[in-house]
């Protein structure tokens, strides 16, 4: 470069209503895929209705088990096959609930491990938030820092519905869909109590700000 050429200060020029249109849209997808892998297995376990080994075909087995037991009910072989139809129905059933509960044991160690990863996020962006401002008071590009920063709000929405504006000083402050703080200067760290065990009497209680994730505490 020669002299008298003056390199100026690099910056982004970003669509932020697309920006933000994207991150809801890449939320949503994350959040039905999840389900959706979910659900498939939990469609598995019951079976299509022609498989012999599907509950619906063994509950109709059993019903035409008491059809006849009910013609013959003195005959042996109706009350056989009428006892090994039922034990069939109560036996799947135990199978199906068991795997119910592994499913659930799975979400629960899938939400603790996204928990931790999206606080960590955010003590990525709150780092990140400082640097931003410390380099734009010094008049130096803040372009890579926004760049990383904007992958970091990229993930966090894909784990959480989250709202966000930039302030005067080119930091982010960021909060949750229903407007509990997630970042403003420091990180509120998130938490959730996974339970030591999943039984089929556990009931499952809606999410919501209070009973879910309250950030600081458990």
């Amino acid at each position: 470069i020669g002299y008298g050429v003056e390199i100026a200060r690099i910056s982004r020029n970003i669509d932020d209503g697309v920006l933000r249109q994207l991150r809801t849209e890449s939320g949503d997808l994350n959040r039905l895929t999840v389900r959706e892998a979910f659900l498939s297995q939990v469609n598995s376990l019951f079976g299509r209705p022609e498989d012999n080994d599907s509950i619906v075909h063994k509950i109709s087995d059993l019903g035409a088990s008491f059809d006849s037991l009910a013609v013959s009910p003195e005959t042996e072989a109706n009350q056989f096959l009428t006892v090994n139809a039922a034990v069939d129905v109560v036996n799947q059933l135990e199978l199906m609930s068991n795997e119910i509960q592994r499913l659930r044991s799975d979400a629960n160690i899938k939400i603790e491990s996204l928990v931790d990863e999206f606080n960590a996020k955010m003590e990525l962006v709150v780092s990140l938030n400082l640097d931003i401002i410390e380099f734009s008071a010094s008049n130096i590009s803040v372009a890579d820092l926004e760049d990383q920063r904007d992958q970091a709000l990229n993930r966090m929405s894909e784990i959480m519905d989250i709202k966000y504006f930039e302030k005067g000083d080119e930091s982010l402050t960021v909060f949750t869909g229903g407007g509990q703080t997630l970042v403003d200067g420091q990180a509120q760290e998130l938490s959730y109590n996974r339970p030591s065990s999943m039984v089929p009497t556990l009931e499952y209680t809606p999410t919501n700000a209070v009973n879910y994730i309250i950030p600081g505490q458990t």
